[in-house]
């Protein structure tokens, strides 16, 4: 299993358009990789403009074809579009201890 969390703040005047972005990017890897255990998306609840992103794949090649697809690739453009960028963002790439692997993909299943 590889994870990949991946914390993120933006400025108070993009943050509905990143809601909206990535609503729809966590629908589009959830139906179009299967591959992908689980795609979560959430909101601070003590500062409305920092996220947080947990997204479990089957392993690191999967989430290397993640990156490679249409629905990836359309955030990225909207972002560029709108001149939308993270004040912040910072990455772990993670492997999971508790639970193991099988609750990953019974949850996908």
């Amino acid at each position: 299993m590889f994870i990949r969390v991946t914390a993120q703040r933006v400025k108070p005047e993009d943050r509905e358009t990143y809601i909206k972005t990535f609503v729809e990017e966590a629908r589009q890897v959830q139906v179009a990789e299967p591959d992908n255990a689980n795609y979560y998306f959430m909101q601070d609840i003590n500062d409305e403009n920092n996220f947080v992103f947990v997204a479990a794949f089957k392993d690191r090649a999967a989430f290397e074809h993640h990156l490679e697809m249409p629905h990836f690739k359309q955030y990225k453009e909207i972002f560029a579009t709108r001149g939308i960028k993270p004040e912040t963002t910072v990455y772990w790439e993670c492997a999971n201890i508790v639970p193991d692997d099988s609750f990953f993909l019974r949850q996908k299943g």
